[in-house]
């Protein structure tokens, strides 16, 4: 049986669920690999997008996510609008 892909992660933190999904930008020639997290801050809808030059870079990243990763790059992307 062929290993199953993962396109999409949902981490349930205490105040937010956080989307992250492998993606392509396909504004960009040739199109390159994103991974994009996606949360809600006070009604708002953020999309964050991440480049990679890598498809295998982007990967490694989308795998190796975690709660805390998720949490600090929150925080940081928090922090610049305050």
């Amino acid at each position: 049986m062929a290993k199953r892909e993962i396109y999409f992660k949902i981490f349930d933190l205490k105040d937010r669920q956080v989307l992250v999904m492998r993606d392509f930008d396909n504004e960009e020639t040739p199109s390159k690999p994103l991974m994009v997290i996606s949360f809600f801050e006070k009604g708002l809808k953020l999309n964050i997008k991440i480049g990679f030059e890598k498809e295998k870079d982007r990967n490694k990243s989308f795998n190796d996510l975690n709660e805390k990763n998720v949490q600090g790059i929150i925080a940081n992307v928090l922090k610049e609008f305050k």
